[in-house]
């Protein structure tokens, strides 16, 4: 760290009041982050010094950046949080390190092999620890030398910065503007919203105070003069130019000045070059050895000086003496200006030796420090060296930072790595979202020579291929491993899981595969798979939800590549069964483990499940909010659940009356349909495309569309009219059409198909489409029967819209009075579920009947976004702002200003009336 003087800051007291004065406004929960910024020796550590010194109550928990561990994976946020939370009871830390803050564990040298998913989730667990931490006091949050912070630590910190609003949390880091690259620049810029402070040049009587305080007396005005030319007010150089006058005996008078004032700061480096060898051989060789350490045990740098205890015992007094070293342990340059002096002095010969004898002196004990001089020295072939960078990679894959482990594992393959670390750089790849991993995977399956590793690496490489939206190659690869573990009988079981999971879009391949896995007993995953295959292919529903139910206790902490999938199917065949509470259940407890470990993955996973249950169930608002964190998952390399979340955006967009939505959503999900190449996708695709034609008076291609989606789900062999009601839509279009045949046909073959499934919702959508074939007395009959079925399910806008249905019949049957009712209903449930197009539709039937319409503000539930909608649901269940902060992954500030707008738009003043509000209609009601 920098050391400007022993006398504290001069010229300060400007910046130092201003982070004084933060300080003090944290005890109130006005949290914020601030950068100091300057030059090598402007005095920036000085400042964080005096700052904690002086700070208001509370605690400090401080770090430094080192130019040597910029490649050590969340190096620096491992110092902010070991030394506090080493100091805690066991108690108060578990306490701490629960639930959102707890990926934070992997990275405490006692946990080195816990286990965290992703950075984001590290660095949400930071915020939350942060968080906790300032429950009990004011925490202040001090960062030195930010511009050498590795990647994952700057991009934490960045992530607090923004976050601090509400909290008693203040966060000072402090970054040199003059380090060659852009890494500082660029730290400073994504600390979003932090203040910078900018530390000039000391002015010409600060600096004459300076050098007045150094000599021990007052200087001669001329000489101070020269010495503010000379170093352009740099506090630092100051104090090194004065040590070089005392070498070279400058007297501090007027001959003094004449003779610096030649000098430049370049001609400091010299001196104190010339200063250090001095001392003598040992010094100047324990002076190396302290800067290719950075900082470390005085043993350490005795050894790699290749000094005895005494001689290394003088050599440190004397550089201590000289100015060189602090006098302080472990061993550490007063200044970086000075070790980065003394390493560029070193040839690089030498430095490269060096790095590599102190990786393995360090190696028995500390891999991750010997990985960090291995990546700085040219390859070897030793197989020590190998072994300290896989067991750096490991930690970094525990402290989820998969691109520092690839980094680290290309190295070793450098090394002479052999096939462990091919594998071990692929996995890393995978985990990193490294589009090498794809292509690392196939050069691996191509030159297996045993035909059990290539079974092996099958299941895997398909997956890379399926994610990087290579689908027909994914594909081919499931086939040639299936066909390849049928011949050695090894392995077949995975890949068969693997290919009935993901093998979709080849109905072939599934079914040989599906074939194999039905072979295996006791697998949690046969009964996932089983429970999916019969929801598909239309079996009555008690039976799905029979199967599915069971696996899911065993599925459902997403823990494995192989158990995401069989989750997804049985999840998605009980919500398609009209089982959603039991599919809501499993999701709660994937949204638990999201927050016990941080996990954007698994949330995102689980949001995206949950979109599906959440349509089924017509609960528009919900579905958008899904749809949103589905997207935004998706961008992080989940591209294949894009078609899927575009087609209920679609949806919930017609019927939320916004066509042109509607249509750009379907834009959108197409395109990605052609980009990843997964065909059946399409089929929701044209499905929900058939609805917009159909809302636009396109008849023709409203039933072209529907035709379209049912042909590809039976080619899929997927025929469930539970999946999709393409059958419906094209009854609507073929009466639009007038063909009344053909409408009929297709109604009597979905209210077949319906009845076996046995599903209210699914019942009620056949016998809807089937009422459009009848006529009178009949048509009104089957909308009362549709009614009646939809009632006893979870399906509520499939009530609404059949009840708006059967009250326009009832209309048209000159019933107008019976027709109230329905309508009143379908009505209320329409608002409920979001559905304002259907709601508009409701209300205009009921002024047809002469049902007088009280006119109430257009402002209530229906005006809420989809995020405040979620918020308010869980707030309406009790859940504290913190607990809604952990769940959606956003800040207790977010909550708060999100429910403040949710109480205005429901004109409510308290949570206690959440309940009755998001129950009520937000608009026109009708009255008798």
């Amino acid at each position: 760290m920098e050391t400007e003087t022993e006398a504290g800051p001069l010229e300060r007291e400007r910046q130092l009041r201003a982070l004084g004065a933060r300080l003090g406004r944290a005890a109130a929960g006005a949290g914020s982050a601030v950068v100091i910024v300057g030059p090598a020796g402007a005095g920036k550590t000085t400042l964080l010094r005096e700052l904690a010194a002086t700070r208001p109550p509370g605690q400090v928990i401080a770090a430094r950046a080192a130019e040597l561990e910029r490649e050590l994976p969340f190096g620096v946020v491992r110092q902010l949080v070991e030394r506090p939370l080493h100091d805690l009871d066991a108690e108060r830390r578990d306490a701490l390190l629960a639930g959102p803050a707890s990926p934070v564990r992997a990275l405490l040298a006692a946990n080195a092999g816990a286990f965290a998913e992703t950075a984001a989730a590290v660095a949400h667990g930071l915020y939350w620890l942060l968080s906790r931490m300032a429950e009990r006091e004011p925490v202040y949050v001090l960062v030195d030398d930010l511009h050498w912070a590795d990647a994952q630590s700057a991009a934490a910190l960045a992530y607090v910065a923004r976050r601090l609003d509400g909290h008693r949390v203040v966060l000072v880091c402090a970054a040199r503007d003059d380090e060659p690259g852009p890494d500082g620049r660029r730290w400073v810029g994504e600390l979003e919203g932090a203040e910078t402070l900018d530390l000039d040049p000391l002015s010409e009587r600060a600096c004459a105070q300076l050098v007045g305080q150094r000599l021990g007396e007052p200087a001669e005005a001329e000489f101070a003069a020269a010495c503010h030319r000379v170093t352009a007010g740099n506090p630092r150089l100051v104090v090194e130019l004065l040590r070089a006058c005392r070498d070279e005996g400058i007297a501090p008078d007027a001959a003094g000045a004449a003779r610096i004032a030649t000098l430049a700061p370049a001609a400091v480096a010299p001196m104190v070059l010339a200063r250090i060898r001095r001392l003598g051989p040992g010094a100047e060789a324990l002076a190396r050895a302290v800067a290719i350490l950075d900082s470390g045990r005085g043993a350490d740098a005795a050894a790699l000086a290749r000094l005895d205890e005494e001689r290394c015992a003088a050599a440190v007094e004397a550089l201590v003496g000289a100015g060189v070293l602090g006098d302080e342990l472990p061993l550490r340059f007063t200044h970086p200006l000075v070790r980065s002096t003394v390493e560029a002095d070193m040839p690089k010969v030498t430095r490269d030796r060096a790095h590599r004898d102190a990786a393995r002196l360090l190696a028995p004990r500390d891999p991750d420090a010997a990985a960090l001089h291995l990546l700085r020295c040219e390859p070897g072939s030793a197989p020590w060296a190998i072994e300290a960078l896989r067991a750096a990679a490991r930690a970094a894959q525990s402290r989820a930072a998969p691109a520092a482990a690839v980094r680290l594992l290309d190295r070793a393959r450098a090394e002479g790595g052999g096939t462990d670390v091919h594998a071990e750089l692929t996995t890393a790849l995978l985990a990193a979202g490294d589009p090498r991993a794809t292509g690392e995977l196939r050069a691996q399956l191509a030159a297996a020579d045993d035909p059990a590793e290539r079974v092996r690496l099958a299941g895997p490489t398909a997956q890379a291929e399926f994610a990087s939206g290579d689908v027909a190659a994914g594909l081919a690869t499931l086939r040639t491993g299936l066909t390849e573990a049928q011949q050695v009988g090894a392995g077949i079981d995975d890949i068969a899981f693997a290919a009935a999971s993901l093998g979709l879009d080849d109905p072939e391949l599934q079914a040989l595969a599906a074939e194999r896995a039905r072979t295996v007993v006791g697998d949690p995953r046969l009964e996932a798979f089983d429970a999916f295959d019969r929801f598909r292919s239309g079996r009555p529903a008690s039976e799905v939800a029979s199967r599915a139910g069971a696996p899911l206790r065993e599925l459902s902490r997403l823990t494995g590549a192989e158990v995401a999938p069989t989750f997804f199917l049985a999840v998605f065949a009980l919500a398609g069964s009209d089982e959603t509470d039991a599919a809501d259940a499993a999701l709660e407890g994937a949204f638990d483990l999201a927050r016990e470990r941080g996990s954007r993955l698994t949330y995102g996973m689980a949001c995206y499940l949950r979109c599906w249950c959440r349509w089924r169930r017509g609960d528009l608002p919900g579905v958008l909010a899904d749809v949103e964190e589905s997207l935004a998952f998706a961008a992080q390399g989940w591209a294949l659940v894009v078609p899927n979340v575009r087609w209920l955006e679609a949806e919930c967009a017609l019927l939320r009356g916004d066509p042109t939505g509607c249509e750009a959503a379907l834009a959108a999900g197409f395109d990605s349909v052609r980009g990843s190449g997964w065909s059946v996708a399409e089929a929701w695709l044209l499905h929900g495309r058939s609805a917009l034609r159909l809302s636009a008076g396109d008849a023709a291609g409203g039933l072209e569309d529907a035709l379209a989606c049912g042909a590809l789900l039976e080619e899929r062999r997927s025929p469930s009219p539970a999946i999709v009601d393409w059958r419906g839509r094209a009854v609507r279009a073929a009466v639009a059409l007038g063909d009344i045949d053909r409408a009929r046909a297709i109604a009597v073959e979905g209210t077949r198909r319906a009845e076996v499934v046995g599903s209210p919702r699914t019942v009620a959508l056949a016998y809807r489409a089937d009422a459009l074939v009848r006529s009178g007395a009949e048509r009104v009959a089957r909308l009362e029967q549709a009614a009646e079925v939809a009632a006893r399910g979870p399906a509520r806008l499939v009530h609404a819209i059949v009840l708006c249905d059967l009250g326009a019949a009832l209309r048209r049957s000159r019933r107008a009075r019976d027709a109230r009712e329905p309508l009143r209903q379908g009505l209320q449930l329409a608002r409920e579920c979001g559905a304002t197009a259907v709601a508009e539709r409701a209300l205009a039937e009921l002024d047809a009947t002469g049902a007088r319409r009280r006119t109430e503000p257009a402002w209530g539930v229906e005006a809420l976004t989809p995020r405040e909608h979620e918020l308010a649901r869980l707030a309406a269940r009790d859940c504290s702002n913190t607990e809604i902060a952990e769940r959606l992954f956003i800040t207790r500030k977010t909550v708060e200003s999100h429910l403040g707008a949710v109480y205005r738009k429901l004109d409510i003043t308290s949570r206690r009336e959440l309940a009755d509000a998001l129950s009520q209609p937000a608009s026109a009601s009708p009255e008798s």
